[in-house]
């Protein structure tokens, strides 16, 4: 019965086409290839004391790709794009009392300043093969130390 089709080598293809759709389907998001995250970690040191609490970012413009970790105690663990990365800080905290069942994004600041943050001059050149280890010492009144 050669080239016959039955109801069982129909599912087959049928399952075996979904299959591969699926596969295709789950690429990353436009089709580019994420880059490889290494990882990194460091310390964090604001006016003279390791940052209780925060978070730490790692920017890469030229890619749009944005890269965190937790500050706990001073101390942060991340993966990050190699290359340049513009770090930066933040505490958020909360200014007011959120709406009832709604987030209150508006409700938030960060107790950082912004040229700690935002506007940020603090680089990390992150490396593939490492050690990317990191010591950032930040005053909060002046630009950095």
């Amino acid at each position: 019965m050669t080239g016959v089709t039955t109801p069982r080598s129909s599912l087959r293809q049928y399952v075996i086409m979904v299959t591969c759709l699926l596969l295709v389907g789950c690429g990353t998001r436009s089709g580019r290839v994420e880059p490889k995250r290494v990882p990194v970690a460091g310390i964090v040191i604001v006016d003279g004391k390791p940052l209780e609490s925060g978070t730490i970012y790692f920017k890469v413009p030229s890619l749009g790709l944005i890269d965190a970790g937790q500050i706990v105690q001073g101390r942060f663990v991340a993966k990050a794009i190699p290359g340049r990365c513009k770090v930066e800080l933040s505490v958020p905290e909360r200014t007011t009392t959120p709406r009832r069942g709604l987030p209150d994004f508006e409700g938030m600041r960060d107790k950082l300043p912004p040229h700690l943050n935002n506007d940020s001059t603090l680089v990390a050149e992150i490396t593939a093969e490492g050690p990317n280890e990191f010591s950032f010492d930040v005053s909060t009144s002046a630009k950095t130390r």
